[in-house]
């Protein structure tokens, strides 16, 4: 069994919802990747209103390898598979701030946000 060995947070604007979520629903396809940005709000100052939202979660080591791909100019055959392209991967990209093993904190401090609200779990 393939272990979730690292811990990932991913900050977006709320303009890229939809396109974010169809990229979570491609590292993560079986447990609702595609409803993971949305529910988390966030802005500048911590007031509404919301300008991006962010999730934080667990993913396995092939994830860290397919980003790094992509970090590279990579395409990693997941993304052609589900039917990404080349241009919107790397129009994406550039707009998420992604940290991986890192505090929570240390990612919002990075993409220069803090939380409205808190999530809604169910």
């Amino acid at each position: 069994m393939t272990e979730y060995t690292h811990t990932i947070n991913i900050i977006v604007p709320l303009a890229i919802v939809d396109e974010a979520n169809y990229f979570a629903s491609i590292i993560d396809p079986d447990t609702g990747g595609n409803k993971t940005f949305g529910n988390l709000q966030l802005s500048a100052d911590g007031s509404e209103p919301a300008t991006h939202t962010g999730a934080t979660g667990k993913i396995k080591q092939i994830v860290v390898d397919w980003l790094n791909e992509l970090y590279q100019g990579i395409i990693p055959g997941v993304f052609v598979e589900a039917g990404a392209t080349q241009e919107q991967l790397l129009t994406l990209l550039p707009m998420m701030t992604i940290g991986i093993d890192e505090p929570w904190q240390t990612t919002l401090d990075r993409a220069g946000v803090m939380m409205i609200s808190d999530p809604v779990l169910a």
